[in-house]
């Protein structure tokens, strides 16, 4: 018994086997320096920086400005309105600027009470404001509207133009962010105060303006 004890001593490995050791302590084969694995783990594995990526991000990054281009073309086409209630609206007149823009102040100050505020209530409370610095040839006005009292702000810009004559782009926008849809009445305020002081029976009045920069042109009713 004790040859055969001798043999399977000489037969056991010259380290012991990988359960004998704690679960987290490493094996080392005699060829191997506990020193020189140590140095090898401790060396941060070297990061490259990916191509494909970046033109993944860059293809990304153009499909999302088309995808918005292509939404914005279609709200365009099927919401033919500005997106908040607003109207613009140009005028021609035969007459000066001065001229002009006494008239607008003069009918501005008369509606500021509800005397005679018409059928639907619209030709009164309108506010004159002042200018802001350093700003010629402007009226600003607010316009509340009777029902809701919502207040619209009115702006009109008048210039010169050749033979004693007046251009002016007037403009009138809700106040309030939430005003999408608006009936027509930022186009009425402007439109009454062109019917009140007389305007539209000049010779020579012109006037232009359209849906796409006049919220419910097309349903208006200014009285």
């Amino acid at each position: 018994m004790t040859g055969d004890t001798e043999t399977v001593i000489k037969l056991m490995p010259q380290y012991p086997p990988p359960y004998s050791r704690d679960e987290i302590e490493r094996v080392f084969k005699p060829e191997e320096s506990p020193t020189d694995i140590t140095e090898n783990d401790n060396e941060l594995p070297e990061v490259r920086t990916s191509k494909g990526s970046n033109c993944s991000f860059k293809t990304y990054c153009i499909f999302s400005v088309l995808a918005i281009l292509v939404c914005t073309f279609f709200t365009s086409s099927i919401f033919p309105y500005p997106m908040h209630a607003s109207c613009t609206v140009k005028w021609k007149f035969s007459a000066p600027c001065n001229c002009i823009m006494q008239r607008f102040r003069a009918q501005i100050l008369k509606w500021s009470t509800c005397n005679d505020f018409g059928p639907r209530g619209s030709r009164c409370l309108y506010y004159l404001q002042n200018p802001e610095p350093n700003e010629d040839g402007v009226i600003r006005a607010t316009h509340v509207t009777p029902n809701l009292k919502l207040t619209d702000k009115i702006k009109i810009v008048f210039e010169d133009a050749p033979q004693k004559t007046c251009v002016a782009t007037g403009e009138s926008r809700s106040s309030d962010w939430f005003v999408v849809f608006d009936y027509g009445s930022n186009y009425c305020n402007l439109r009454n105060l062109i019917i009140g002081a007389g305007f539209d029976k000049d010779l020579g009045f012109m006037e232009l303006t359209s849906s796409v920069i006049c919220t419910q042109l097309n349903i208006a009713t200014c009285a």
